[in-house]
C-alpha cells in the first residue's frame, strides 16, 4: 500500500515539475527583459541564458527568449552570436517576423546585403504592418545604392507612422542622394521639422536641398539652424569638410566665425557636399 502511494506521489510530482519549471523560466525571462530595457545587456544575456536553460518554456516562449537575447547580443556588438540566436528563434517559430527583422539588420551590419534583404522581405511577407522592417529595408536598399527601392520602403514606413519626424528624414535622404524629386525632399523636410524643429540632421538635409534648388540664402539659414540646434560638433564637421574641399583655410575650432561663414557661402554657391570625405 505504501509503495503504491509513493509511486502515485512520484507521478504527481512528475506532472507538477514542468509547470513549476515553466513559471521559473518565465520569471527569469521577465528579469532579463527588465535588464534589457535598462540597457544592461550583459546582465540581460546572462538572465536569458538561464531562462532558456531552465527547460520549462513553451516553444513560443523559448523563441521569444532567443529573439530578445539576440537583440542584446547585437547591442553589445556580438553579431555572430546574435545571428545564432535569431536562427534558433526562427527554427522554433518560422513565422516570427521580428526575428527575421532582427536577423536582417544584423546581416546588413555584417555586410550581407542579399541576406539582409531576403530576411526583411520575409518579415514583411509575414507581417505587412511591421514598420521597423520597412525602415530597415529602406536602409539596406540605400546602402546597396538602389535609391528607388529605398524611397519606396522609406515612404511606406512614413505612411504607417506619419507622426515620427525621423521618418521624414529617412524618406528625404535617398531623394537628395538621387538628385531628383528635390521639391518632394524639401516638402518632407519641412513637414518633419513641423513635428520636431530641433532635429538637426533634417535642417542639414534641408540646407543641401535648398542649395541644389538654387536658394543660396535659404540654404545658409538652414545650415546655420542645423548648427544652432546641434552644437559645435556639427560646426567642426562642417569646418573639416570645407577645409578638405579647399573652401576653408582656418583651423577647425567649432566656432562659426566670419571666415567660416564665407567658406560656407562659397560651398553653397557651388552646391558642394558638406558631408564629403
Amino acid at each position: 500500500m505504501k509503495k503504491a502511494v509513493f509511486l502515485a506521489l512520484l507521478a504527481a510530482l512528475a506532472l507538477v515539475r514542468p509547470a513549476h519549471a515553466q513559471v521559473e523560466g518565465a520569471a527569469l525571462c521577465a528579469l532579463a527583459f527588465g535588464a534589457q530595457q535598462q540597457r544592461l545587456h550583459e546582465s540581460a544575456v546572462d538572465s536569458y541564458t538561464m531562462c532558456i536553460d531552465s527547460g520549462g518554456l513553451t516553444t513560443m516562449q523559448a523563441a521569444v527568449a532567443y529573439y530578445h537575447r539576440a537583440a542584446s547580443r547585437r547591442a553589445m556588438g556580438a553579431f555572430e552570436a546574435a545571428i545564432v540566436d535569431y536562427d534558433e528563434a526562427i527554427a522554433l517559430q518560422p513565422n516570427l517576423a521580428l526575428a527575421y527583422n532582427g536577423r536582417g539588420v544584423t546581416l546588413a551590419t555584417l555586410g550581407d546585403i542579399a541576406g539582409a534583404t531576403a530576411d526583411l522581405e520575409r518579415a514583411l511577407a509575414i507581417d505587412p504592418g511591421l514598420v521597423e522592417a520597412y525602415q530597415n529595408l529602406g536602409y539596406v536598399h540605400w546602402k546597396a545604392g538602389d535609391l528607388d527601392a529605398a524611397i519606396r520602403a522609406y515612404d511606406t514606413a512614413l505612411i504607417l507612422t506619419p507622426d515620427n519626424a525621423q521618418r521624414y528624414l529617412s524618406a528625404a535622404t535617398p531623394r537628395l542622394d538621387a538628385r531628383r524629386d528635390l521639391e518632394g525632399a524639401l516638402m518632407l523636410a519641412n513637414a518633419g521639422l513641423q513635428l520636431d524643429p530641433g532635429l538637426g540632421p533634417l535642417h542639414d538635409l534641408r540646407g543641401h536641398v535648398l542649395a541644389l534648388l538654387g536658394n543660396e540664402e535659404g540654404a545658409l539659414v538652414a545650415f546655420q539652424t542645423a548648427m544652432d540646434v546641434s552644437g559645435e560638433q556639427l560646426v567642426g564637421t562642417y569646418e573639416t569638410s570645407l577645409a578638405r574641399q579647399g573652401y576653408f583655410a582656418g583651423t577647425p575650432d567649432g566656432e562659426p566665425d566670419a571666415e567660416f561663414v564665407a567658406a560656407l557661402r562659397a560651398c553653397i554657391a557651388e552646391t558642394c557636399d558638406l558631408w564629403a570625405e
